[in-house]
This record gives structure tokens, sequence and C-alpha cells, in this order.
């Protein structure tokens, strides 16, 4: 199972990289032309329009993905903190002792980290950078020497070559490879700071002692490139180390943060301790992100007139709205859906590179965007095989909001009749749904029942009647428009 993770990581960092080049050539691109555009749905957008349904697919799917994210933080941050660390304690870590002040305290650093992120941001954001940087590089240093210790005394070499793979093992590559995915996506936010890059730097090389001028595409390309490499490199070291440690697998799957069980099976309570400092940081560093990165999705889409106006003022709060409802999910559910919105997105910011190098006339590597695109499109759609529910209701959200767009672009009439229409078919579909429960179900009728029934009946009448009058409201509208007119 885990040197099954170490492929999909390859093919996951493998897409990520080409991604990153497609991401790299646009904003060239647009540089070059005077543009200053950041990353994302909005090279989309200048490739075909606000208009375009590419741009609020795009759009649309990196707010429910981020918002997805942020719930699944939400999730699994209250486990640890109400379930796992005062197990933990009791169990003996750091003594047994202070286990509501560590919880109150922790709870207290993250909501203040938060606000300082939600209001601040653009007081502080060079300090905030600063020392975002400096969580990464602890996290990432704890997570390389977790790895190199399991290296060490646990190491095992036989397990690699008793690893064989099941029947379908290429099926479940692709459909597990998308799945995978989520661990590198957040390299293309980059580009949502290039605004604070400077357009030209001066580097000194070490050992050399030559400086080199680098300029701001350079600096971008460059920082995805790296960001993909490490992330990648630090996934597929500490699987293998993991695999080669000979700990039980279905313990690991079993386990509520596996991370957790596996230092305090193989390292003890210092082990944990380290993990438990890379845990929190991963949550500071992904929530406060990812709600944030929602919340200016949804600000975009307001301001490009797709929503109404008045959203984009207050999109955090229909953002936090949106997470409260989906913390209702379970976590499975909650990184399926943010894996394929964000292949969906993804793969269709990268299909725009299309465009751009059909304007420049470049028929060199005129197919590289086309066939980055499609691998994760298509892993996107192999989603399916592994949770077809998350498609449905990915598929169900786009449609919702694509329907809200439409009824706000109508008229005042045209809304009225489709209201009407709308009104009077959802008064069809739930009174054959009331039919075929009372038909093909044993029901108990009882008062309850019966008041339930009676009070379902009336607001079917009260929709079908709401439904006939906006009809019959936008017909003599109609009338009374076309006979001034004469």
């Amino acid at each position: 199972m885990v040197l099954f993770l170490l492929y999909l990581s390859y093919w996951a960092a493998l897409i990520s990289f080409g991604m990153a080049k497609v991401y790299s050539d646009v904003y060239a691109f647009h540089a070059r032309n005077g543009k200053d555009i950041v990353g994302g749905p909005t090279f989309i957008r200048e490739a075909y329009g606000r208009d375009s349904l590419k741009y609020f697919v795009s759009r649309t799917s990196m707010w429910v993905a981020n918002s997805s994210l942020s719930a699944y933080c939400i999730i699994i941050f209250y486990d640890f903190l109400y379930i796992i660390l005062p197990n933990t304690i009791s169990s003996g870590f750091l003594g047994g002792y202070g286990e509501p002040a560590i919880v109150y305290t922790i709870l207290f650093m993250i909501v203040i980290w938060f606000i300082i992120n939600a209001f601040y941001e653009e007081r502080f954001l060079v300090a905030i950078g600063r020392i975002q940087l400096i969580l990464v590089i602890i996290m990432a240093s704890i997570l390389i020497g977790e790895s190199l210790l399991i290296f060490g005394p646990h190491l095992n070499f036989a397990r690699f070559y008793k690893v064989s793979f099941g029947s379908n093992w290429i099926f479940d590559l692709f459909i597990n490879t998308g799945y995978l995915y989520i661990l590198f996506f957040g390299f293309q936010e980059i580009m949502a700071f290039q605004r604070e890059v400077k357009e030209e730097i001066t580097m000194k090389l070490l050992f050399i002692n030559k400086k080199i001028k680098v300029k701001k595409a350079t600096i971008l390309k460059v920082s995805m490139f790296l960001t993909v490499l490490i992330s990648s490199s630090i996934n597929i070291l500490y699987s293998a180390s993991v695999m080669l440690s000979g700990i039980a697998t279905g313990a690991i799957e079993t386990a509520t943060i596996p991370a957790f069980y596996i230092a305090q099976s193989l390292q003890g309570y210092p082990g944990l301790f380290f993990l438990i400092v890379a845990f929190l940081i991963a949550t500071i560093t992904t929530f406060t992100p990812a709600f944030l990165a929602a919340s200016r999705h949804l600000k975009a889409l307001g301001e490009d007139k797709i929503f109404p106006y008045s959203v984009s003022r207050v999109s955090w709060v229909f953002t936090l709205l949106f997470i409260i409802v989906l913390v209702s999910a379970g976590e499975n559910f909650l990184l399926s859906i943010t894996d394929f919105m964000v292949l969906i997105s993804l793969g269709l910011i990268v299909f725009s590179g299309f465009n751009y190098r059909s304007q420049l006339g470049r028929r060199n590597g005129i197919l590289f965007p086309l066939m980055v695109s499609g691998l994760t499109l298509f892993f996107a759609v192999m989603t399916y095989f592994i949770d077809p529910i998350v498609v449905l209701f990915a598929v169900i959200v786009i449609v919702f909001s694509y329907l809200i767009h439409d009824l706000i672009s109508m008229e005042r009439i045209s809304l009225r009749l489709f209201s009407g229409f709308f009104e009077i078919v959802l008064f069809l579909v739930i009174s054959l749904l009331m039919i075929s429960y009372n038909v093909f179900q044993s029901v108990k009728w009882n008062l309850i029942y019966i008041s339930a029934v009676n009070a379902g009946t009336l607001a079917l009448i009260l929709l079908l009647i709401a439904g006939i009058l906006s009809i019959f409201d936008g017909i003599l509208e109609l009338y009374a428009i076309s006979s001034g007119s004469k």
C-alpha cells in the first residue's frame, strides 16, 4: 500500500511540474504584453472572457475546493484538540499534566493567527510571509528528521522486495493519482503573490562569488518548480521510510491521524511531540490560506458581475457559512470534493495555455498544455470510480451556481416567466415523490404523519398557485409592453 503511494506521488508530481511550466509560460506571455495578471482562473478570463463557461466553472470550483479544504482542517483540528490530544496527555504525554491549559492555549493561538490573517493581512503582509516561511521550514525539517530516524534502526529492505500489487493495480493507479494530487496543488497559489514580488532582484551565487539578475517571471517559475520538488521529495521520503520500517499497514489505515500512530509506535513520546508541532504548523498554514483563497474566489465572482456585486463585499461571510455546512460531511468526502474540484479547475486553467500559444502563432510545444490539461481532467473523471457521490455533488453545485447566475442576468419579465415554470415543475416533481412514497412504502398513519402530509400538501398548493400567478403576471406585462409599442 505504501509503495503504491510512491508511484502515485510520482505521477502527481509529474503533472504538477507540467502545470507549473504552463502557468509560468502564460504569466510570461501577459508580462510581455504589459498586463499584470494574477494566475489561476484569471488566465481563463483573459483568454475567453468573463462570460465564458470555462471561467465560471474554474472559479466556482476553486471556491468550493478551498471551502472544503477549510472544512476538512476544522474537523481534523477538532479531533486533535478535543479527542487525540487529551487522550495522549492522559496516557503520560508531557507528564500527564496541564491538559486544559494546553488545549485552550493552542486554540487561542490559532484564533489569533486567523484574525490577523483574515482582517489585517495587508497591514502585516511582510511579517505574515516571514512567519509562514519560518513555520514551513520547521515543519519540513521535522518531517525530514522523522523520516531519517525511521530509516535508521527500523530499516528493513526485505519489505521492498515482498510488495505485490493486485490484479487491477493499473486501474487503481489511475483513480488514486488524482486523489493524491491534493498534496501538491498549492504550488499554483504562488501566483497570487506575484504583485509583492519585485520586477528584478540581484542574487549572489554561493561558492562562485558572482551576482546575477533574475526577473520576476523566472522567480515565480523557479518557486513553483521548487515547491513541487520539495513537497514531493518529502512525501516520497516519508512514505518510503514508513514502508521499510515494517509497521503494520492495517493499523496505519485505521488510525485517526496515521502520522501520530507511526511516530508513537516507532519513536515514543519524543517523536510524537515533534509530529504534533508539525501538525499544528500544517493546520495553521493550510486552513487560513484556504479560507482566504475561497473568500477571494467568491469575491472575484461578484466583481465580475457573475454573482451580485454586493456578494464581493461580504464574500467571507458566505464562505464561512458554506464551510459550516460542509463541516457536517465526512473527512473523506471533503478530501475527495477538494481534489475533484481542484483538478477540474486546474485542468481548465492549463487548457487556456493552448489559447495563448495559438495567439502567438507558436506551433512548437502547442500540444503540451493540451496533454497536461487532458491528463488532469482524466484523473478528475477517474474520481467517479472512488466516490460517485462526490462527482454528483460537484455537478449539482456548479449547475445550481450557474442557475443563480442566469437568474441574476435575466430581465424582470424573463425572471417571472422562468420562476413560474420552475415552481410548476418543482410542484410536479415533489408531488410524484410523495405519491411514490405513499404507494411503495408501508406508512403508519398516525396524527403526526397526517399533519405532515397536510402541511406538505398545503405547501404544494401554494407552490402551484405561485407558479401560475408568476406566469400570468409575466404574460400580462408582455402584453402591456406590446400594446404600448403599437
